[in-house]
């Protein structure tokens, strides 16, 4: 996936999860009265609002590579994640929100700042569990700490946004909608920032249908080709095959191999079966080719 079409995806999913969060929102909301105690009742619109968050944000790849399954893996391991974010996020939220209340003794330092701090570090957490799920998904610490860095600030900067919306709309319902929108939004934008600045390389395409798109080198191993399993889908390009070549990272240099003794792969127009890369090296996949940057 290219990195502009990726950073759209998140961004674009961040939008649709806050917009399918703010009814559930709302209908809570309304019927509020029915919750034992507003502990339960912020319990559970924090577990609401993290599943579905986690649920949207966990079919990015699915969306990304095209397949069904993946989409719906990806869904389902977001939710589940973002259920734990929800809770945890809520906690912590609750136990700021504590402190802070003996450092605001007055009701309007409290309400303008103590009550949006606290609620904006519960949600930086539900962020930083939704940024880490598809490091989970592939088992990438790597990509784990960086999908929480970028979940963290997004869901931190978002929370702000939304909580302090809440207080100065003069319709809190539109505030509500506008802040959780905005919330979705930024997870998804500073996740794919950072994602984008620690990624191992990028390689841009430089001739066929592809030319100009870029591609992120954000995991350990890499596949390219024209087949399903292939990380990064070369379809346009002829003599490519299913699993051609595969990037790999050792101990922080950037490896590239052929997946088979007859493919097509070289280096700065040398044939290799594997080489260590430098940026700006020029690689042929078949009749694809790519700069490294």
């Amino acid at each position: 996936m290219s990195v502009t079409l990726r950073r759209l995806i998140l961004s674009g999913l961040g939008i649709l999860a806050g917009l399918a969060a703010w009814p559930l929102t709302e209908i809570a909301l309304a019927n509020q009265a029915l919750f034992p105690s507003y502990f339960v009742f912020n319990l559970v619109l924090g577990l609401l609002m993290g599943t579905i968050i986690g649920g949207y944000f966990g079919s990015g790849q699915g969306i990304g590579a095209g397949s069904t399954i993946r989409f719906t893996t990806g869904m389902i391991q977001g939710a589940v994640v973002g259920l734990f974010g929800g809770i945890i996020g809520f906690l912590a939220g609750q136990y700021v929100l504590l402190i802070l209340g003996d450092v605001f003794v007055s009701h309007s330092a409290f309400t303008e700042l103590g009550y949006p701090l606290s609620r904006a570090v519960g949600w930086s957490i539900v962020g930083l569990f939704i940024g880490a799920i598809e490091g989970i998904r592939t088992k990438s610490l790597r990509l784990i700490r960086v999908g929480m860095l970028g979940g963290w600030i997004g869901g931190l900067l978002g929370g702000l946004i939304m909580e302090y919306l809440h207080l100065y709309l003069a319709s809190i319902m539109i505030g509500r909608l506008v802040g959780i929108v905005t919330l979705g939004l930024l997870i998804g934008f500073f996740y794919g920032l950072v994602e984008n600045s620690l990624a191992f390389g990028t390689l841009k395409v430089l001739n066929g249908e592809f030319k100009g798109r870029d591609y992120l080198i954000n995991f350990r191993r890499t596949r390219l080709g024209v087949g399903k399993k292939a990380h990064i889908r070369l379809e346009p390009y002829t003599d490519v095959a299913d699993l051609h070549a595969e990037l790999s990272v050792r101990r922080g240099n950037l490896y590239l191999r052929s997946l088979g003794e007859s493919y097509v792969v070289l280096v700065n127009d040398d044939p290799i079966t594997e080489k260590e890369l430098k940026y700006e090296d020029v690689i042929r996949i078949g009749q694809a080719k790519f700069i490294l940057i």
